[in-house]
């Protein structure tokens, strides 16, 4: 009786004195705060998240974790699709953060942000800092390809190149993505040393002789023929009103139907040329966009987001 007596004693002491080793240290109120306001956000509830981290920041302005508060409250609008919001928060949250890793999501983000609002010069400045930095990592090497992108959408096709070349450098063993990466490369090539199929100037010149034959010749068939058939008709019915003898009416029909029709047919052939160049231009990007697309798939499954886990513990 006196050992079973003295073994669960044992066995009870064991027990407390595990669980006051194992168990944490009861979180502040703030910190209840800011995973109660990460719980909502866990559950796509977005905008009561965002209630909960503005209660946070309001009465804890100056806690260490404010960063992260500014940080998943752009990401909140973020997915609201709030992007001017987003923008702002994301911009606070740099403010509110000093270490570099953090900065590095942080800034990650921003940049996506800008994209999504089709802010190619700022997407590009983020960018190009986060490329910059000596730091290596899914973030460092995303932004390479990222700021070459940004490039691409501004049209930038040399430089373009240039950001590709450097890109190539973030994954030296990837085969799958060095493979498609030097494709993109070619293909900027091709757009660099690009030669527009259809001349503007002889369109417009064309035009000029026979309406609508500028936009047959740029490839736009029906508005060539809509043309010419404006044209035409405009043109019998100055000539009929002027053989009839009412040379007011003439001159009225020449300034406010003949001429206007004539002139928008030559500038629309000239508009028609430079936009089979901008289409042909356009298919060489989709095809870009299409191996951007595949690269994306080859990518390491690092996270660029900032999880409640990786946060330093509190002193």
């Amino acid at each position: 009786m006196k050992l079973k007596l003295s073994l669960l004693c044992g066995f009870l002491i064991n027990c407390v004195f595990g669980i006051s080793l194992t168990s944490k240290p009861a979180l502040t109120p703030a910190l209840q705060l800011l995973q109660l306001a990460d719980r909502y956000y866990q559950a796509q509830n977005y905008e009561t998240s965002l209630t909960e981290y503005w209660r946070f920041l309001c009465f804890h302005a100056d806690h260490p974790y404010a960063f992260y508060a500014w940080y998943k409250a752009g990401m909140a609008n973020k997915h609201l699709e709030n992007w001017e919001a987003a923008r702002q928060l994301f911009r606070q949250a740099l403010r509110y953060d000093i270490a570099t890793t953090y900065r590095e999501k942080i800034r990650y983000q921003l940049a996506l942000t800008y994209f999504a609002q089709s802010d190619w010069d700022l997407a590009q400045l983020e960018l190009f800092k986060l490329s910059r930095q000596d730091t290596v990592g899914t973030v460092s090497n995303t932004a390479h390809l990222f700021y070459a992108l940004a490039l691409i959408y501004k049209n930038d096709w040399l430089a373009a190149s240039e950001a590709i070349s450097n890109a190539s450098a973030s994954f030296p063993q990837q085969e799958e993505i060095l493979l498609r990466l030097r494709q993109v490369e070619q293909h900027l090539n091709h757009l660099n040393q690009f030669s527009p199929r259809k001349s503007p100037q002889l369109a417009k010149w064309l035009s000029t002789f026979i309406p609508g034959s500028g936009q047959i010749y740029a490839g736009k068939w029906w508005a060539g023929t809509n043309a010419f058939c404006l044209n035409l008709g405009t043109s019998y019915w100055l000539l009929d009103t002027l053989l009839a003898g009412h040379y007011r009416d003439g001159l009225l029909i020449f300034l406010f139907v003949w001429e206007r029709y004539y002139r928008g047919n030559r500038l629309h052939a000239e508009e028609a040329a430079i936009q089979a160049n901008q289409e042909d231009r356009q298919v060489i990007v989709q095809k870009i966009f299409a191996w951007f697309n595949e690269i994306t798939q080859f990518m390491p499954a690092t996270s660029c987001l900032i999880r409640w886990e990786e946060l330093p513990e509190l002193p």
